[in-house]
């Protein structure tokens, strides 16, 4: 026999508030940005992608982190057709001074053995933290 469970709010026991979610998270922005042309394939919480320079993006926050102590991780990639494999240099790097505020997020992506940026087809982003 199938149930049915249609409600409004589900209340805490005290019928004062709504159920705590406790020792849960979820990513509160992400994104996968095609440099190639310059698109957002899909996003959550992100209100522009700034193509800076090769290999280079900066996301504009749509509803900005409580601080810069978000944590950012990510991975890029080429079309499987050029056989190749590429690694996200963000996480290191926007740690630093000006690339992580609590609105912005600049990253990086290269070949994992280039000593310069390039321009990725999959560029996938995400940040997990306290929003404002």
């Amino acid at each position: 026999m199938t149930s049915v469970l249609n409600v409004d709010t589900i209340a805490d026991k005290a019928g004062t508030g709504p159920v705590g979610l406790t020792k849960q998270s979820a990513a509160k922005a992400w994104v996968n940005f095609d440099q190639s042309d310059n698109g957002i394939d899909g996003s959550l919480n992100i209100a522009s992608v700034t193509d800076n320079a090769v290999g280079d993006i900066t996301l504009n926050f749509t509803n900005a982190f409580s601080g810069d102590t978000f944590a950012p991780s990510g991975f890029a990639g080429f079309a499987s057709s050029y056989g190749q494999t590429v690694w996200v240099s963000g996480p290191a790097n926007v740690a630093i001074g000006s690339w992580k505020t609590s609105s912005l997020l600049r990253a990086q992506a290269s070949y994992a053995n280039a000593t310069k940026n390039s321009d990725v087809e999959d560029f996938n982003l995400i940040c997990n933290g306290d929003l404002a």
